[in-house]
């Protein structure tokens, strides 16, 4: 044990998991313990085998009973410890090599494993795996490594663990479960005076204070009195709102009035969050652990074996029951489609969690704020003034002027039944008081609305946003690494779909765009295009006499995308508006290939566009041969400047 114990004092090892131990009762745990450390014992019942577990004398730890009719002859201990409010579990997992009189199928100790990970799992925030499976994992396409990967673990040893003459292989993996930002240097170190196997490790990094408290703000609708919230609601004094002629005040003045009424009737609460709230733990669930937690403690009293055998019987109904349930759960969770799936399989902890961590130095709103200020999109004020004086020069269009219009009631209701999020803006206005108030306030929404298209103005409060930076990388080591999301008060987003709309049916009743154009367009996408019409013949007749196309030159590697490119050549062909059947055969034949795909959407783009290509038809100061090429499609479907 000298050399066991020099190495985990040169090391500083906190938790030290040991496999093939060889104890039996003749050991004495004194006669093998490190000083300063607790020994966890899991004999092997005869000859050789065992795990055991080297933790600090400071950890309170608890053993995890993994006590399960196993289908191969695995060994493990499974032990649970605190630190700082960090709930974590460690496994110490060995598997037996096959032998003549030992033969164990893999597949059965997969089963065992998946068993293991389905219960512990959802007890702790962060989950480690270690030990020496008698399989060589440097080859991450195996069925051990998808098991863990289901359940969001990752495998952090890259290097090989038993070297040999002939051989190097990977037998002792540590799969971890656990933020990204936890995890510190992991790697292997040799010691072959004490093994062959050579030593995995890790370092996990626990935050210094204790945790932080989560808090919610919610209002509390438990003892919501819907009519008679309604009732004071329409007693409101609604006329300083309507007589109200400054837009920014009206905007405030509704507020404040549907707030009011809200803060009698459903008031602001504040919780703390301990844990998330398991959603499959029903009743019955909550009844059968009571009984299963007074049989084992009537087990620790007396130490009988009926009294054991009988916490053993209500122990293993209790799992059996949760497991129904949970599946369940997500099978309820499946007829909402794949999101609600996504997040039940969340819930239950055995999904893998992107959380991407954002660092200290990019926390500041304000440099932020300077960041994406400086990228607005916006070229300067001489270009707005140049495309705008180019628009109103080339402007031959014989349809009526376009004026903004006021709203009707029945815009605004299909409008409000439209809306789908749940995200709170800067006014505290969520979607579910806006739907229990509306039957009162629909009026006054479509007069704030109205007034606002009138005044010609958009209200300030609705132009705040709460901005929430999301990292684009694992490691945003920058502002442009990220992304923000801004969430904007629900009644702007009224207001927009009334605008968006009017001008989206000025556009289609007076043929405004180009026919050819699919972007930014409803139900139009670059396969239903008519562009393909007028450019796919010139362009196959382009490459037709550039190459002609060999099946026999298709690789492998090539074959699903080409099958895919013909696919989609040959459904445009075949539509109503699409160039007929001869069409279809050379498209096929010139799109069989990678390059040949390639040939044909550059010669489109030339031949439509000119040599500038696709990119650039947007910009109405593009150069005259593009201007050219677009007037020359678009004599039958308009003028293109519209």
């Amino acid at each position: 044990m000298g050399d066991f114990a020099e190495i985990v004092d040169s090391n500083n090892f906190d938790i030290v998991g040991v496999t093939e131990t060889w104890f039996n009762d003749d050991v004495n745990s004194a006669d093998v313990s490190l000083p300063g450390f607790k020994l966890i014992r899991n004999d092997r019942v005869g000859r050789g085998g065992g795990v055991c577990v080297f933790v600090r004398e400071h950890y309170k730890i608890k053993v995890i009973d993994m006590d399960f009719e196993s289908e191969s002859p695995v060994e493990c201990l499974w032990i649970q410890l605190s630190i700082r409010k960090l709930s974590i579990v460690i496994g110490v997992v060995y598997r037996p090599p096959n032998r003549r009189k030992r033969k164990s199928k893999f597949s059965s100790f997969v089963n065992d494993v998946d068993l293991m990970l389905n219960y512990v799992c959802p007890m702790a925030d962060c989950v480690f795996c270690i030990g020496d499976v008698n399989v060589n994992l440097l080859n991450s396409s195996n069925p051990l490594s998808e098991c863990f990967s289901s359940y969001g673990f990752d495998q952090i040893i890259q290097e090989p663990t038993r070297v040999t003459l002939t051989s190097s292989t990977l037998l002792d993996p540590i799969f971890v479960k656990c933020p990204a930002n936890f995890m510190g240097v992991s790697g292997v170190k040799n010691m072959c005076h004490i093994s062959d196997h050579r030593l995995a490790f890790c370092e996990c990094y626990v935050p210094g204070s204790k945790r932080v408290q989560k808090f919610i703000t919610y209002r509390d609708f438990d003892d919501f009195d819907c009519e008679a919230f309604l009732s004071d609601l329409r007693s409101e004094r609604w006329h300083s709102f309507t007589r109200e002629p400054n837009i920014n005040k009206k905007v405030q003045i509704f507020n404040d009035i549907l707030l009011s009424v809200y803060d009698r009737y459903a008031p602001v609460r504040r919780r703390r969050i301990s844990k998330p709230r398991a959603t499959w733990l029903t009743e019955r669930l909550r009844g059968l652990m009571r009984k299963r937690d007074r049989a084992f403690a009537t087990f620790r009293r007396s130490g009988s074996a009926d009294d054991w055998n009988e916490y053993k019987r209500m122990r293993n109904g209790t799992l059996a029951e949760i497991r129904r349930s949970k599946k369940s759960y997500l099978l309820a969770a499946s007829s909402d489609g794949n999101e609600a799936v996504w997040k039940a399989l969340k819930s239950l902890n055995v999904a893998k969690v992107n959380a991407r961590a954002i660092p200290d130095c990019l926390k500041d709103a304000e440099s932020i704020s300077d960041f994406f200020s400086a990228f607005n999109g916006v070229a300067g004020d001489d270009a707005c003034t140049d495309k705008i004086s180019y628009y109103n020069s080339n402007s031959n269009r014989t349809e009526p002027s376009f004026h903004f219009k006021i709203a009707s009631l029945e815009q605004i209701r299909t409008i409000m039944t439209g809306i789908r999020t749940k995200a709170v803006g800067d006014d505290d206005v969520t979607l579910d008081m806006l739907v229990h108030a509306f039957p009162v306030i629909e009026s006054y929404v479509q007069h704030l609305v109205n007034s606002c298209i009138v005044a010609g103005v958009f209200p300030v409060q609705w132009k705040c946003a709460i901005g929430i930076p999301l990292p684009k990388t694992v490691e945003p080591t920058s502002c442009s690494d990220l992304r923000i999301i801004s969430i904007l008060p629900l009644l702007s987003k009224v207001l927009e779909k009334v605008l968006s709309d009017q001008i989206s049916e000025y556009v289609n009743d007076f043929n405004l765009l180009p026919s050819y154009q699919s972007g930014f367009r409803r139900n139009h996408t670059l396969l239903l295009s008519p562009f393909l019409n007028m450019g796919v013949t010139s362009a196959l007749r382009q490459v037709e006499g550039k190459r002609e196309v060999s099946n026999d030159r298709v690789n492998n590697r090539e074959r699903g995308y080409e099958r895919d490119s013909a696919h989609s050549f040959k459904s445009l062909a075949e539509k109503p508006s699409g160039p007929g059947e001869e069409l279809t055969s050379r498209a096929e034949r010139c799109a069989s290939t990678t390059e040949g795909v390639k040939l044909i959407i550059s010669a489109i783009s030339e031949e439509l566009y000119g040599p500038i290509g696709l990119g650039r038809l947007v910009d109405p100061l593009v150069k005259e041969e593009a201007k050219q090429s677009a007037s020359t499609l678009a004599d039958s479907s308009g003028p293109v400047d519209g």
